[in-house]
């Protein structure tokens, strides 16, 4: 008993609160079944979330402006011409931040603008009919 006192350091409250941790076992991460709930309700904020997402992305490109058909004169009548929306240029801007702010992994907005052709049917002709408007053009390229 004595060689053992002898060999190993005192013991005072700070050897003891080492020891304790050394020995304590690290968390274990338990699968519960109301997690599941929890994981589900996740999803479903996720889903309100793109769904936001996608309905105020879907506001600031209807905001760009929209194809009129125009009967002005005999040689134009029915066809269609862009005509840009009153907060076309703030809209354009909006939708650039959007983009910047776009998770480089998941790109979803990017993609959206994608499946709604807005490059297409809207950039494109802002650049054709409102070419010397410098800063409309500049935010539409």
């Amino acid at each position: 008993m004595e060689d053992e006192a002898a060999s190993s350091p005192p013991r005072g409250d700070d050897a003891e609160k080492k020891a304790t941790r050394k020995n304590a076992a690290a968390p274990v991460l338990v699968y519960a079944p109301w997690s599941q709930g929890a994981r589900k309700q996740d999803e479903e904020i996720q889903k309100k979330l793109e769904t936001t997402d996608e309905r105020r992305l879907a506001s600031i490109v209807s905001g760009i402006g929209a194809f009129e058909t125009s009967g002005s004169d005999d040689w134009h009548q029915g066809s269609e011409v862009f005509v840009k929306g009153s907060h076309c240029l703030e809209k354009l801007r909006e939708l650039q931040r959007c983009l910047t702010r776009d998770n480089p992994d998941s790109r979803r907005v990017f993609m959206q603008l994608g499946q709604w052709n807005v490059a297409g049917k809207y950039l494109v002709p802002i650049i054709q009919h409102y070419s010397e408007d410098r800063h409309l053009f500049l935010a539409s390229c």
